[in-house]
């Protein structure tokens, strides 16, 4: 949910945010779900099976299924990794809370209205957890917004794709871009001193 984070603080404090890059944004409701994130979402029993119900060997399978067009360039060391940091305290629960609120997104969320700054979104072509429907609508919403599409990629063209990702990132970064506009300094408030 990094790009929908970025979107939203570029949004919220613009004087912070010079060039925003989204990859795959999940900004808008998410409602084209494999099973067992449909399971998931069940109440009562859905927190129960986010959290004890997903294998290693489920939870590698789901990435290669779903993140990714080829499930080959996700090698066992990266999901190893990345179930590694799933397994931490609270991990479980905090993936199953992500997966509540993509689904329960505010379809009219006026963020991306709101952004500023020189924005690049990217996406994959293929990407089969956040439609690349939802890119095209954050491009209609962000004025002067650019979309690049990754030809032959998931959700994560920096992984699969990675020097076509660079291709298209690296010059819009390197582009020169206006200066932060500066925080005002909030006023202090008049603090009423009793003399002792």
């Amino acid at each position: 949910m990094g790009g929908g984070v970025a979107i939203t603080l570029a949004a919220r404090h613009p004087e912070r945010v010079q060039r925003l890059v989204a990859v795959a944004a999940g900004l808008y409701p998410i409602t084209e779900l494999p099973p067992l994130a449909r399971l998931a979402l069940l109440p009562v029993v859905g927190g129960y099976l986010a959290r004890f119900g997903l294998t290693r060997r489920e939870f590698g399978r789901a990435c290669r299924a779903q993140s990714v067009r080829d499930g080959r360039c996700l090698d066992d060391d990266w999901i190893d990794y990345f179930w590694a940091r799933l397994q931490r305290a609270g991990g479980q629960d905090a993936a199953h809370s992500c997966l509540l609120r993509m689904t329960a997104a505010a379809d009219n969320n006026g963020d991306p209205g709101r952004v500023r700054a020189p924005t690049l979104i990217v996406w994959g072509d293929e990407d089969r957890l956040v439609p690349l429907g939802h890119g095209r609508r954050l491009v209609r919403a962000i004025a002067g917004a650019r979309l690049e599409i990754v030809p032959a990629s998931g959700h994560m063209p920096f992984i699969e794709r990675p020097d076509e990702f660079l291709r298209v990132v690296r010059p819009f970064l390197a582009a020169p871009a206006a200066p932060l506009a500066e925080t005002p300094i909030p006023p202090r408030r008049a603090h009423s001193v009793t003399a002792q």
